[in-house]
């Protein structure tokens, strides 16, 4: 009599399932861990919550959504993910206070191992400059907002709602000048034969595009990255010109929700990506 084969156990089907979850909580951890991978996750918590909220809000949207639940249920109340969009905006601010430390990190990396592009080396100081004042006008700003820092004492100077749209022009301009290192990195490589100017590279990759060593791979990387950097600083161009000006250009509440939430998602999945174990 022949024998058939054992069933498969419960735990030899749970495994695989038990391995990719392990391996999805740890990437998780991962990401987290670091300061741009906590903004990018709670960025794109806070902008979803708040994009839901309004297209819920939505009369249309209301209506089939009424229509649909009739005599099932009752329409959710979307009230709470405005409250979890405004309880992650706090938590987002507050981590924020500490980035005037990392961007003194980048100016003295900056000064130690300057760009070798005039311009780039320009812009790049530059835009740390313009990082700082808009931290630290949204660290006092957010601060006095919260009792900490004295209402009467920075009136003197402006009205907090000043200090917070200084702070937006400053954001502004560092968009201005994130464009320009854009475009005179692929001026830059376009003229020099790609010879690495860019001032992320590192002196090897430069030389190495400097023989034509340099494979398919660190191009396609390259090319990605310009557009990367091109897309994600257009979408955030107007949202910052609508909140540099008092009382914004006319952008609705449920499309600059939209727009955040756009802005986030390549960096967050290139943050994602970096957790990968090879």
């Amino acid at each position: 009599m022949g024998h058939t084969k054992d069933p498969p156990s419960v735990h030899s089907s749970v495994r695989p399932i038990w391995k990719k979850t392990t391996g999805i909580v740890q990437r998780f951890e991962k990401l987290i861990s670091t300061s741009t991978g906590q903004d990018a996750v709670l960025g794109l918590v806070e902008y979803s919550s708040f994009t839901l909220y309004h297209l819920l809000c939505l009369r249309g949207f209301q209506r089939t959504l009424h229509r649909k639940a009739l005599g099932r249920f009752h329409s959710p109340d979307p009230a709470f993910l405005l409250a979890i969009s405004a309880l992650v905006s706090d938590a987002r601010y507050t981590l924020r206070l500490f980035g005037l430390a990392r961007l003194v990190n980048l100016g003295l990396k900056v000064i130690q191992n300057p760009p070798r592009d005039l311009w780039i080396h320009v812009l790049a100081s530059l835009q740390i400059f313009m990082l700082v004042l808009y931290q630290t006008l949204e660290n006092v700003s957010y601060l006095a907002g919260k009792g900490v820092i004295s209402k009467v004492f920075l009136q003197r100077f402006a009205d907090i709602k000043k200090w917070y749209l200084w702070s937006a022009r400053f954001l502004l301009g560092n968009m201005i000048v994130e464009l320009l290192k854009v475009w005179r990195n692929c001026r830059s490589c376009e003229a020099i034969g790609t010879n690495g100017l860019n001032s992320g590279l590192t002196t090897k990759m430069s030389e190495n595009l400097k023989n034509g060593s340099a494979n398919n791979k660190e191009r396609e990387d390259r090319n990605r990255d310009w557009w990367k950097g091109l897309v994600v600083n257009s979408i955030w161009m107007p949202l910052c010109v609508h909140w540099s000006v008092d009382g914004g250009i006319g952008i609705p509440p449920n499309l600059v929700g939209a727009l955040c939430f756009l802005a986030g998602v390549w960096p967050l999945h290139d943050r994602w990506q970096e957790t990968r174990v090879i």
